[in-house]
């Protein structure tokens, strides 16, 4: 390994020739957006917000956050925006607006803002949005449905009608909300639906932690520069995501919920 510290990355988009990694084909964000104004290097086990929060699992990522389960009193899922979005991030005052105008009751349809916070890291400060921690989305649970396992070759993966109404009612209910108050979300689509969690309280934080596993798959191969040196924007590994599946009610009167206000915009004057 060489012993100089290598340059500091760009803090925008990079050309081919500018890639700093050796290829991780494992699925999961762009390693070389761990960069300055990127995304904040996540390890399992890591603590945020003065040691209130311990990251205990990997739940999804997207282009602008990583997102993760932690413990606190409770369960709860960690949401850490890239650093170049966290200053002109909207969701929490769209969420915060929603919580002032609407019933309690009514706001059933979206997924709950618990907390936020800022945290500093070696690609810049990141807002950090706590939420109540979520099931897969519309998109993906429909693979984790017992009548498709095993999946056999050619089989038709499609809910069943009766979820198929509901997801849509649930769904239209929620944009019915927004707009009441408002607000548009910006990026309505099956991947930002999320299925509700039944019992997840009841579980040991030992059965739920993410092992640091290779060959299960749970965490990508060591993160190596092309250079050989030590990167100081990027964490040692990359989670695979591992929704709750196993947590998901999906039977009888499972519930909905949109999640993601990156996006939304105030309508009718707004705020």
């Amino acid at each position: 390994m060489s012993a100089s510290p290598p340059p500091t990355p760009p803090s925008g988009p990079v050309l081919d020739e500018e890639w700093r990694f050796k290829t991780i084909t494992s699925p999961c964000e762009w390693i070389e957006d761990y960069r300055p104004g990127g995304y904040h290097p996540v390890l399992l086990g890591d603590l945020f917000d003065d040691g209130q929060y311990k990251v205990i699992r990997k739940l999804g990522e997207g282009s602008f956050s990583t997102v993760w389960l932690a413990r606190d009193e409770r369960y709860v899922a960690l949401k850490i925006l890239v650093a170049e979005a966290s200053g002109q991030a909207s969701e929490v005052r769209i969420l915060q607006h929603l919580a002032a105008v609407a019933p309690a009751q009514e706001q059933r349809y979206i997924t709950q803002l618990l907390d936020e916070f800022e945290h500093r890291g070696p690609n810049g400060t990141h807002k950090c949005l706590v939420f109540e921690p979520m099931g897969p989305t519309v998109n993906s649970m429909v693979e984790e449905l017992p009548q498709f396992k095993p999946r056999r070759r050619q089989m038709r993966v499609r809910y069943p009608p009766n979820m198929a109404k509901s997801i849509l009612k649930q769904s239209l209910q929620a944009l019915a909300f927004l707009h009441s108050n408002g607000v548009a979300h910006g990026d309505f689509q099956p991947g930002n639906m999320l299925f509700s969690l039944q019992d997840l309280e009841s579980a040991t934080e030992d059965h739920l932690w993410q092992e640091e596993d290779v060959q299960g798959r749970s965490i990508s191969p060591p993160v190596q520069r092309l250079d050989g040196k030590q990167d100081l924007w990027a964490p040692r590994y990359l989670c695979i995501s591992q929704p709750l599946s196993e947590f998901t009610c999906y039977e009888g009167d499972f519930k909905i919920k949109l999640a993601d206000m990156g996006g939304g915009k105030y309508f009718r004057g707004g705020l």
